[in-house]
C-alpha cells in the first residue's frame, strides 16, 4: 500500500469514526494505554471547547505591555475570605447574581487553594474550587489560577491573577491581568469606604482599564443594590 493510499484509509476511518452518542463525551486514555474510568480523565466536548476558547482569548488578546503589580505580597496575610466589590463581568461568573466571595487557604509548594462562592438566581450556591500557583516568587503578587479538575494541580489552563493594588492592612485588593479583560476589586468586608473606592477607580484608569467596564457587585450589607458601572457609582457617592 502506498503512502497516499494509507492517508486515504486514515482519513476514511476518521470520517467514519462515531462519537459516544449517548453521553456526547470524549474519553482519554491513561499512560498505560487503557481506557480510564476516572472522572478526571473524562470531559464533555463543551468543557474542552471552553478550555480552548480561554486559551485563545489569552493568546489573541495579550498585550506587549505587562500590568505592574505591587512590590510584595505576604500571602499568609492575603489568605482568608474576600468579598467581591466590583468586577469586569466574566463568562465563568455568569451564574452569579450576588454575594460573590473568594477564599484562599494554605501555602504549600507554591500552591494556594482557591474557593470561589456566589449565590445564583434561584438562591442556591455556586462553588468553584481551584489552585493558584505563584508565578513570581520574588513579589508573590503574580499568580496563575486554574479551576480545571486535575490539570489545575499542574497549573495548566490557568489565568493570570496579578495583584495591582493592596491596602496596607490587607483590607482591599485590586486584581487584574495583562489583557485588561479581567479585573476584580476585593475587600475583607462587603463594602468599602467612599475614599478607598474613589482611589481604586483612579488606579484602575491609570493602569489602562476602562473603569466603566467594572460593574458593582451586589453583596448583602453592601453599598450597591444593582450592578451598575463603577464609573457611574463613584459619581453618586463622591462627597
Amino acid at each position: 500500500m502506498t503512502v497516499q493510499e494509507k492517508i486515504k484509509v486514515a482519513d476514511l476511518n476518521t470520517v467514519n469514526a462515531k462519537p459516544d452518542q449517548e453521553n456526547n463525551q470524549v474519553e482519554f486514555f491513561d499512560l498505560g494505554g487503557q481506557m480510564s474510568s476516572s472522572k478526571l480523565n473524562t470531559f464533555t466536548r463543551a468543557q474542552i471547547g471552553r478550555f480552548l476558547v480561554l486559551c485563545l482569548t489569552f493568546l489573541i488578546s495579550s498585550r506587549s505591555e505587562a500590568v505592574q503589580t505591587v512590590n510584595f505580597v505576604d500571602l499568609n496575610r492575603y489568605s482568608g475570605k474576600w468579598f467581591e466589590i466590583a468586577s469586569i463581568p466574566a463568562w465563568f461568573q455568569k451564574k452569579c447574581v450576588k454575594n460573590t466571595t473568594a477564599e484562599y487557604r494554605g501555602l504549600d509548594f507554591n500552591r494556594i487553594d482557591v474557593i470561589n462562592t456566589c449565590e445564583k438566581s434561584d438562591g442556591s450556591s455556586n462553588v468553584a474550587n481551584g489552585i493558584a500557583h505563584i508565578a513570581d516568587t520574588e513579589t508573590q503578587a503574580d499568580l496563575r489560577v486554574s479551576f480545571v479538575p486535575f490539570f489545575n494541580f499542574f497549573g495548566w489552563f490557568s489565568g493570570q491573577y496579578k495583584i495591582i493594588a493592596l491596602g496596607e492592612s490587607y483590607d482591599y485588593s485590586l486584581v487584574g491581568d495583562d489583557t485588561l479583560r479581567f479585573g476584580w476589586i476585593l475587600a475583607r468586608t462587603p463594602t468599602l469606604s467612599v475614599e478607598t473606592l474613589v482611589r481604586l477607580e483612579k488606579k484602575i484608569a491609570s493602569v489602562g482599564y476602562d473603569s466603566c467596564k467594572f460593574q458593582m457587585s451586589i453583596q448583602d450589607g453592601g453599598a450597591a443594590t444593582v450592578r451598575i458601572p463603577l464609573c457611574e457609582f463613584v459619581k453618586t457617592i463622591k462627597p
